[in-house]
């Protein structure tokens, strides 16, 4: 590693743990208010998700005081979070754990989103980090709009393979997500059987026709279904544009595609 990035790793670290204990020791010494929404965060098969998951909930509860968070986690990754959830938030922080999850993180996420409709909760992605006061959304609001799928020869492609009973929505960004009391009355089974669909495709085909990595479009296999589910919903979006660690109102460091993290 060159000395200049080094500098800055040093830098970076000693300024995100700064700033966690920082919101921490405030988290602690306020007082706790009345709580009036629930965030939910997925924290599955790697511990290091744990880690990273303190920089989102000290930065989501310093700034939102009134949130609770529930992080829903298996056996490997509660080990990990409970003493320090415990000794950073106390009750502030509940986990729920499940042993009996599926092997992809993906399918996991659809599964807890799914289960939140009709309801005000909302949902954050582990490796993120919360600059502001969150909204309250009365409608389905998720992070950003990213490109229109029609737009993208290959999403083109796979909404065409999949039989998509819509080909006009955008790829819609569920790093958060809240359905703002609506419910579409989507069932874990409609997701199960467009999971299947969606690993079934010729993967092998696709991706020497269109020279594309396919792992990195099966991780994005709950973001697709959603995009089409709510593709003809109205959507309130958090953001206008997104990228890594930006410094907006949530900023995410998209850790499982960029190796980025906060805190290093």
């Amino acid at each position: 590693m060159r000395l200049i990035d080094r500098l800055y790793q040093t830098i970076r670290f000693v300024k995100d743990n700064g700033r966690l204990l920082f919101q921490v020791f405030a988290i602690r010494l306020g007082s706790e208010m009345k709580t009036t929404q629930i965030c939910h965060f997925l924290v599955v098969k790697n511990p290091v998700y744990a880690r990273i998951s303190l920089y989102a909930i000290s930065s989501l509860l310093f700034f939102n005081p009134n949130v609770k968070v529930n992080i829903h986690c298996d056996k490997c990754c509660f080990r990990t979070l409970n003493p320090m959830t415990r000794l950073l938030f106390g009750s502030r922080v509940t986990l729920i754990r499940s042993d009996n999850r599926h092997q992809d993180p993906m399918f996991e996420k659809a599964k807890l989103l799914v289960s939140l409709q009709g309801t005000r909760d909302f949902f954050i992605d582990a490796d993120t980090r919360i600059n502001g006061k969150l909204p309250v959304f009365s409608n389905i609001g998720l992070l950003v709009r990213e490109f229109k799928l029609s737009e993208s020869e290959v999403w083109r492609e796979l909404l065409n393979r999949i039989r998509a009973k819509s080909l006009d929505g955008a790829m819609l960004n569920t790093t958060f997500f809240t359905w703002g009391n609506r419910n579409l009355n989507l069932s874990l089974q409609n997701f199960t059987d467009f999971y299947s669909r969606f690993m079934r495709l010729n993967w092998e085909e696709i991706s020497l026709e269109f020279k594309i990595v396919d792992k990195q479009y099966l991780r994005l296999v709950e973001q697709f279904f959603f995009s089409i589910e709510l593709s003809q919903q109205r959507v309130v979006f958090l953001k206008s544009e997104d990228s890594v660690a930006d410094k907006g109102l949530i900023e995410s460091s998209y850790y499982g595609a960029s190796g980025y993290r906060f805190g290093r």
